[in-house]
């Protein structure tokens, strides 16, 4: 089988940060998504991580992308970098690959159990 597992989370403040008087509002978030399986088993890769972080604050803008090739042997490649240089990595390790969970942790009923309006939506035509 194959998995695929993702989210997009932010916050956005328009008042004072921290609660301080004319600090500038502040906006952050991440994305990231995770491939695993024979479905998406690119370049003989077992399953693959990816993402970005971003936090704005005061009209300064710093996002940091990353990601992670897994193998079937072990192998794990990691790799990512800062908007603004103050980060950068491409390493190689050796092991146990990392560790992932293939099977989806979140089905059907249970989003359906957790989300029930989620049925109200309309459908696109």
């Amino acid at each position: 089988g194959s998995c695929i597992k993702w989210t997009d989370t932010w916050a956005s403040r328009d008042h004072a940060e921290g609660g301080l008087q004319d600090a500038p509002g502040r906006s952050w978030g991440e994305k990231w998504e995770e491939k695993w399986g024979v479905a998406y088993n690119e370049d003989g890769r077992a399953g693959a991580r990816q993402g970005i972080t971003w936090d704005e604050m005061g009209g300064g803008h710093v996002n940091k992308t990353w990601g992670e090739e897994h193998y079937p042997d072990g192998r794990l490649h990691k790799y990512g970098n800062s908007s603004d240089g103050s980060q950068h990595w491409d390493e190689w390790q050796d092991g146990d690959g990392g560790w992932w969970e293939v099977m989806p942790s979140f089905g059907w009923h249970e989003a359906i159990g957790h989300s029930p309006k989620l049925m109200e939506v309309p459908l696109q035509p």
